[in-house]
């Protein structure tokens, strides 16, 4: 692919033990397809050519970028990687250190190559002053996410999350989450919210993670050097989170493509 940087559309596809998740809705979101349709129907080449570059690999785990020309949506995909994470296991077991980064501008309606670019390098400023990953704000102040992933509170029996209406990214993850999470709601006696969150939501919070593609469910260990005590016994947190990694484990399985 010759494209510039900034003229290339990617989607990363987090492969976990052995398994793309959410690989059907990566390659649909990429080609413009109909989720509906290509659920229901055999996987779509494209689909099974990652598969095949991702067993090639011999590796268990990783990360599989494809890339698309934004000026030839039509033409050749490219298939890179599979690459290791961006944190390494350790982190990613024990929770991630979030570091405020001030206003982030709105984020384009795909991602881009250069996006990506600038995230990574982003994330390596991070890890300078001693956090793995920054943490967004909006003009007005709301909360947006994390550079790559999407942002949960939990407060009490209440789960929330920055709403697309506040600059949230809409992620493929961020939907398989929250679909999952209203499945588990009534059982769990929890609430769901997607709504505008401040930083006074992270002081209040009992429980902190991040959700992206690439890395599915993280939780955090500490924001701004303030370290998050973990939640005490028998509260909500401490069962919600695992509930809601085993089912979208079920639902990647199940190759589930989360609608809007």
């Amino acid at each position: 692919m010759t494209d510039a940087p900034g003229s290339a559309r990617c989607e990363r596809i987090r492969a976990w033990r052995g398994r793309l998740e959410l690989l059907g809705e990566h390659v649909a979101r990429l080609l413009a397809l109909e989720r509906a349709a290509l659920r229901d129907g055999p996987p779509h080449p494209l689909e099974l050519a990652v598969q095949e570059r991702f067993a090639a690999s011999g590796r268990a785990d990783g990360v599989v970028t494809l890339l698309a020309s934004s000026a030839a949506p039509h033409g050749p995909i490219e298939i890179r990687g599979p690459e290791p994470f961006d944190f390494a296991s350790e982190a990613l077991a024990g929770g991630l250190a979030l570091l405020s980064a001030g206003t982030r501008p709105p984020l384009p309606a795909a991602k881009e190559l250069e996006r990506l670019a600038a995230a990574r390098a982003q994330l390596a400023q991070a890890r300078v002053h001693g956090a793995d990953e920054l943490l967004w704000s909006g003009a007005d102040g709301a909360l947006l996410g994390a550079t790559t992933m999407s942002l949960f509170v939990v407060e009490g029996a209440t789960l929330r999350t920055p709403s697309l209406a506040s600059g949230a990214w809409d992620s493929l993850l961020r939907r398989a989450v929250l679909h999952a999470a209203r499945e588990l709601a009534p059982a769990l006696g929890f609430t769901l919210h997607e709504t505008r969150l401040d930083a006074a939501a992270l002081a209040r919070a009992d429980d902190l993670f991040l959700a992206g593609s690439a890395l599915g469910v993280v939780p955090v260990r500490s924001v701004d050097g303030r370290a998050l005590p973990p939640a005490p016994r028998g509260a909500p947190a401490r069962k919600l989170v695992p509930q809601l990694k085993l089912r979208l484990h079920e639902l990647c399985a199940a190759r589930f493509l989360p609608d809007r």
